[in-house]
């Protein structure tokens, strides 16, 4: 629970000293996410010798095995490394030279949708309603985000004032109307 609670904390100030080193540096981008991806590469693999010494896996090569043995393994690990976590890193770099690491915090938060979209689309993952339910809960976040309160609120004053006139019209043309056709029933009353 720690590491959950900690990883967004973390997430935001890589993207804050990212855009900041961008904003100094906007030609710098494939040396910094060098930096960023060597570091991520270092910390991965102090995890895993870590996790492999206390398991006891590290001497007897059953770590490394799998690699060895299964293509697809191997392949998961360079596509993993290489696709998303180099080129991915690439371009958030890159992007974070021409916005801010505000917005692009709030751009990150929708990952879990765009997860959730290509692996229902690629892989026919079901999506319950509770995927729905966070996903539109996800959107709100990011609608009330970057929407400004005042504006916001000069616009449902104006949507309130035009409804309100609709309201008002729509009530007198009825009125009219029923006149009318109270008029014209009187009318054929007396014939």
């Amino acid at each position: 629970d720690l590491y959950a609670c900690a990883q967004p904390i973390g997430f935001g100030v890589g993207y804050y000293l990212t855009e900041k080193m961008m904003r100094n540096n906007p030609s710098m981008t494939i040396p910094i996410t060098a930096v960023q991806t060597a570091v991520v590469g270092a910390v991965a693999l102090a995890w895993m010798l870590g996790e492999g010494y206390v398991g006891g896996h590290l001497t007897d090569g059953s770590m490394y095995a799998p690699v060895f043995s299964d293509s697809k393994v191997a392949g998961s690990l360079l596509w993993t490394g290489i696709v998303t976590t180099a080129l991915t890193r690439l371009g958030e770099t890159k992007a974070l030279s021409g916005i801010s690491s505000s917005e692009a915090s709030v751009l990150m938060t929708t990952e879990p949708i765009w997860a959730a979209l290509w692996g229902s689309l690629l892989m026919g993952e079901v999506l319950g309603q509770s995927a729905y339910l966070g996903g539109g809960l996800i959107m709100a976040a990011c609608a009330a985000n970057i929407v400004d309160p005042v504006k916001a609120r000069e616009v449902v004053l104006e949507v309130r004032e035009v409804m309100q006139e609709a309201t008002t019209t729509i009530y007198r043309q009825g009125t009219a109307m029923a006149q009318r056709l109270g008029s014209m029933r009187r009318d054929i009353d007396d014939e």
